[in-house]
């Protein structure tokens, strides 16, 4: 094919299937929409005014795997709350997103010895969760994985947190006109003083 000059065109095929047909200065083809991990084989020829085309140059590859699961996995955590926040990966077939939390041990040999297990909590096709099932000053392990439109999911990235604890602030006392002292604070606004 190189060096020749009178051709007319450019014929495209894949698996020896007519793909396109391209002008005689059209030097190169995007070719798009391809599934990752495929082998693929297209054909080039060239045209010439007689309709005749020379013998094919065989032009075979393969794509890469794509990765599919999240990334810029964060966790931020106030004493009421934990927000997730991820970035999803760019992958054709993906569906959702999956959350569970890691269940809590009952004991210290529990927790040595058996296989961690998770809670699924949400499933999304964002980039954020806020979990609001959450208690203070407690440490959290959650995973995060990709569902695509086949049902399989990936083993998940994982990401550690521990809640804040819960401070009282803005308190004041003051003796009320019956002698009994009344205590007030700004801060927190729910959950229970004791």
């Amino acid at each position: 094919i190189n060096g020749v000059t009178d051709h007319v065109g450019v014929v495209i095929y894949k698996d020896n299937n007519k793909v396109i047909q391209l002008g005689k200065n059209v030097t190169n083809y995007a070719i798009k929409d391809l599934d990752e991990e495929t082998t693929y084989s297209y054909q080039v020829a060239l045209l010439f005014k007689n309709g005749v085309e020379s013998q094919k140059a065989n032009i075979t590859f393969e794509t890469k795997p794509v990765k599919k699961e999240v990334s810029n996995l964060t966790a931020t955590a106030n004493a009421y709350d934990v927000s997730l926040a991820w970035k999803m990966p760019e992958y054709k077939k993906l569906d959702f997103v999956r959350i569970y939390r890691q269940k809590p041990s009952g004991n210290l040999l529990a927790k040595t010895f058996a296989a961690e297990t998770y809670d699924p909590l949400f499933e999304t096709n964002g980039t954020t969760f806020k979990d609001l099932t959450v208690n203070a000053d407690t440490a959290y392990t959650y995973k995060v994985t990709t569902v695509d439109v086949d049902a399989n999911e990936t083993a998940g990235e994982f990401v550690n947190v521990r809640t804040k604890k819960v401070v009282v602030s803005g308190g004041k006392t003051e003796e009320d006109e019956n002698g009994d002292y009344v205590i007030t604070w700004t801060s927190p606004t729910i959950g229970k003083i004791q």
